[in-house]
């Protein structure tokens, strides 16, 4: 069963993050590249409706958990993620 979070930016909704038998997923919502305005989350994740790997995500997504001490408690609070598979998200190991 896939672990599914919301990837919120500027407090809307943009796309849907997975996990999904230990590898990551996302895709930008129909909604948000449709916008008036839309945002990418980065250079690395340009607008579009195809899906992106786990290979496409880990670099962007392994930044924005905290380093150190503080990755496994941030880890560990989030509920509807596998710990062991988020907290090694910004590894180099696949």
């Amino acid at each position: 069963m896939p672990s599914v979070l919301d990837v919120w930016l500027f407090n809307y909704r943009v796309g849907t993050l997975r996990l999904t038998e230990g590898r990551l997923s996302f895709c930008y919502l129909v909604t948000w590249i449709n916008n008036t305005n839309p945002t990418a989350l980065s250079s690395s994740l340009p607008l579009q409706s195809e899906i992106f790997d786990d290979y496409q995500l880990r670099p962007f997504f392994g930044k924005l958990l905290p380093k150190g001490n503080m990755r496994k408690p941030t880890c560990q609070a989030i509920s509807n993620f596998n710990t062991k598979r988020i907290c090694t998200i910004g590894s180099t190991r696949r």
